[in-house]
């Protein structure tokens, strides 16, 4: 093999693949990326045996192969170029990787041993604008639990048995994300990626203006754009069922800038304690939304914004990082605080639009 190319797509590339790689001591192949030319183009694979990735990049093809070689030492060697075009040579299962005026060899692997990433061949399957799939994940996934001690909440849950809608939905049982996607699906279901798959997914669509097709069976899950492929397991289990928690009444709504809130949390925190708690009070009369803070061994803080409020005074405790989560997920200049009551969950929408939906839990007043 012996291709040349540009530094930021090889750059880029790797990064993703990198972030597939494996790190399992016994099986130091999965360290590796697999680099394969076709049709003057540039295959770029890696995985974990959870997860696959393939990447393709324009390349000016001199003599086809394909080499494996450790994707942190050639990631590492590409960032630090200061030159735009690398060749890029295998010598048998090694390779070298050469500007004007440096040269690298770095030792590979065996071909031979690297994993096979499946090809999920499936009925169900469906297209999806990338842009859209990115930025429903974005809105959702912080909302999934990071402990793996339930695995079916320490996932994304694809719910596309209405045939006219695809909800996405994340929780951790403090907070929950929901995200509605209008696109007609033909073979309806349901399924569970794992947190950090959707996280690298999100990670991967960054960007991307085509359409992907999403295959899936009962174990595994391919998406599939022009330039990428990507696979993962799916989570076994049930996605436990939060309709119900989901307020359809409230008794007070607070329209309000989503900067200045974001800013206000920001300098709240300062001052809060080890249950990150913040209290939030709605008072109607003012039109203002206080938030108070207090610390016992720093002091105190109390911060006012303007807020246009419709309905009853309230006040209420939450943690601020999951409130800021949502927050920062958005991409409005207003949001849409609505109340149900004392101990109920608190909805954040962008106003106008029904089809996000953040939900945090609160926590007992003191």
């Amino acid at each position: 093999m012996k291709i040349t190319c540009v530094k930021n797509p090889l750059k880029e590339v790797l990064f993703l693949a990198e972030k597939n790689a494996g790190k399992i001591l016994n099986m130091p192949i999965l360290n590796g990326v697999y680099l394969k030319t076709e049709n003057n183009s540039l295959k770029v694979i890696s995985t974990n045996l959870e997860t696959g990735f393939e990447g393709i990049i324009p390349a000016k093809v001199q003599k086809e192969g394909e080499v494996v070689v450790p994707v942190k030492i050639l990631a590492q060697l590409v960032g630090a170029s200061y030159e735009d075009k690398i060749t890029l040579e295998s010598v048998k299962n090694n390779l070298n990787v050469s500007t004007e005026k440096v040269s690298s060899f770095i030792k590979g692997y065996p071909i031979e041993d690297f994993p096979k990433i499946p090809n999920i061949k499936s009925t169900n399957k469906f297209d999806i604008s990338a842009k859209d799939l990115s930025n429903a994940l974005k809105f959702v996934q912080n909302a999934a639990s990071i402990s793996m001690m339930k695995p079916e909440i320490s996932s994304v849950f694809f719910n596309v048995q209405n045939k006219n809608f695809i909800k996405i939905v994340a929780t951790d049982s403090f907070r929950l994300a929901e995200k509605t996607l209008e696109y007609a699906v033909k073979n309806a279901d349901y399924f569970l990626i794992p947190e950090k798959s959707a996280s690298e997914l999100s990670r991967i669509l960054e960007n991307k203006e085509d359409n992907v097709q999403i295959a899936f069976d009962k174990n595994q899950i391919g998406f599939y754009g022009d330039s990428f492929k990507f696979t993962s397991r799916l989570t076994e289990g049930s996605f436990p069922s939060y309709e119900s928690v989901i307020p359809k009444k409230f008794s007070t709504e607070v329209l309000i800038s989503r900067n200045r809130l974001i800013d206000a949390f920001r300098s709240a925190s300062i001052f809060t304690g080890n249950l990150n708690e913040i209290s939030l009070h709605i008072m109607p009369e003012d039109n203002l939304l206080e938030i108070r803070t207090k610390h016992s061994d720093i002091g105190e803080h109390t911060s006012q914004v303007d807020a246009k409020i419709i309905g009853e005074k309230i006040t209420l405790n939450f943690n601020y990082h999951y409130v800021l989560d949502g927050l920062q997920n958005m991409s409005c200049s207003d949001v849409m605080l609505r109340f149900s009551g004392e101990n109920r969950p608190l909805l954040i929408q962008e106003p106008n639009n029904s089809q996000g939906v953040y939900l945090v839990m609160p926590m007992k007043n003191a």
